[in-house]
């Protein structure tokens, strides 16, 4: 069921503390409807419409706008969303006709900026689509009410609302042509695979490595904005980048509002495989790279699958440990690590673990007794601390030599960035070489040329 664009439940409103003009009313709004609003002369009507505009602040009850409090959206936002035209209208200054309707692009418009070629544009197309060009160049104050009334109609709509990962609406231009994902890394990447890397004007340290400069030079010279000793990036720096949109987490969706600047934030929360193939398909849909997101979601699907159906018989399946930050820390069941585990088939000894990595002892590891253990690159653990302690000599991957590092191209292959869907295919063929048959030097080689244009530098992956 469609959703109501506007809603009003119990609303009352009085102009002092007398009887109020209206009170207790509820109604809700569709788009794409026409909708009349009858009344006595005196009986409210102009007041209810002020009341949904924010012209009148001090109603009683709740407005809501797509799910959204109204008053919670800045001026700027509540503008791109409605407009409303006034049974009369005077001015005294004697404007033209189409200044009064380039006005209408205001919201659009940063506070210290004028309106360009494309406000024009919009405001000339505006005038054509309600018939009054030939009006153009005339003096608003000598044209006639009803004239006045078509001037002051709303220019179309240059705004979408879309759902982040948060469950927020967020107001997005309909074309967005200014990213930053500097507060988000993983964003920079997914920018990268729906081909919209042009957009970027503010990135992360964390995005800059020798393959990143192989597969796109460009990215040295995007711009990356400093950071406080306590490592945030101020407003400041932001508003400086002139963003349409900043990429966050959902884990800082209240610290990082930039709306009273005019510019959106939207949460990306990429916790699991199927919440990063989520995260492709919103990019893609922010930034109007649709058809490259579904493409590429599919491709994601399609290996998962695989492995799903490959593995889906096995009985006994493996036990696996994943070391992160050092020796003895591992991802716990809530980690993205443990879902790399899973998706692959394997069992995580450590699944019971709750906040990210996870302490734990040798008697855990002698008690567990993985079949195989995964090192993360990004710490201090190496194979060689498992393979060469006599005191894990008889746990089952040790014997084996089944002690692998993770591996590692753009960046880890077990951290939620789009590289993971490797981490996974490469995990499985490990664990079940008999089920799976992934030729991962190929399948990597065709992961990076196609969803990056190129892969510079080859490496090995045999077991």
């Amino acid at each position: 069921m469609e959703n109501p664009f506007i809603t009003a439940e119990h609303l009352t409103f009085s102009y002092d503390e007398g009887n109020p003009v209206f009170e207790d009313i509820s109604f809700s709004l569709k788009t794409g409807k026409l909708y009349a609003l009858m009344g006595g002369n005196g009986s409210g009507k102009t007041t209810v419409l002020r009341c949904l505009t924010r012209l009148l602040p001090g109603y009683s009850g709740s407005i809501s706008m797509n799910g959204s409090p109204l008053k919670s959206l800045t001026r700027r936002e509540t503008s791109r969303l409605m407009s409303i035209v006034p049974q009369e209208h005077t001015t005294i200054f004697p404007y033209l006709v189409k200044n009064m309707v380039l006005m209408g692009r205001a919201p659009y418009v940063d506070t210290f900026d004028s309106p360009g070629k494309k406000d024009r544009d919009v405001a000339r197309q505006a005038m054509e689509d309600v018939g009054i060009m030939q009006l153009s160049d005339k003096l608003y104050t000598r044209i006639s009410g009803g004239e006045r009334q078509q001037a002051y109609s709303p220019l179309s709509t240059d705004t979408r609302i879309i759902k982040d990962m948060a469950g927020r609406e967020v107001v997005l231009p309909v074309e967005v042509k200014r990213v930053v994902s500097a507060m988000y890394a993983i964003a920079t990447q997914l920018m990268f695979l729906v081909q919209a890397q042009e957009l970027l004007v503010g990135i992360s340290d964390m995005n800059i490595n020798g393959v990143m400069e192989r597969i796109y030079p460009p990215i040295v010279h995007i711009y990356r904005p400093g950071r406080t000793y306590g490592g945030d990036i101020t407003k400041e720096e932001i508003i400086k980048m002139r963003p349409d949109l900043v990429f966050i987490h959902t884990h800082n969706a209240l610290v990082n509002n930039y709306s009273d600047a005019g510019i959106a934030s939207v949460c990306l929360r990429l916790e699991t495989p199927d919440e990063l193939i989520a995260g492709i398909e919103l990019v893609g849909e922010i930034v109007n790279r649709q058809q490259r997101a579904a493409q590429i979601a599919s491709y994601y699907r399609e290996k998962l699958d695989y492995i799903r159906e490959r593995t889906s018989n096995i009985t006994e399946r493996k036990k696996v440990y994943f070391a992160g930050p050092a020796m003895l820390s591992t991802a716990g069941g809530d980690f993205y690590q443990n879902y790399v585990i899973e998706y692959a088939g394997g069992i995580n000894v450590a699944s019971q673990g709750r906040g990210g990595w996870c302490s734990v002892s040798l008697e855990h590891l002698l008690d567990w007794n993985p079949d195989f253990i995964f090192i993360g690159n990004y710490g201090t653990a190496r194979a060689t601390d498992f393979t060469d302690d006599p005191r894990l000599s008889e746990i089952t991957a040790v014997k084996n030599s089944d002690v692998f590092m993770a591996r590692y191209y753009i960046g880890s292959w077990d951290v939620p960035t789009p590289e993971s869907l490797l981490g996974i295919m490469w995990l499985a063929n490990t664990l079940y070489p008999e089920q799976i048959s992934f030729d991962m030097n190929a399948e990597a080689r065709g992961f990076y040329t196609r969803f990056h244009g190129t892969y510079p530098i080859e490496i090995a992956l045999e077991k």
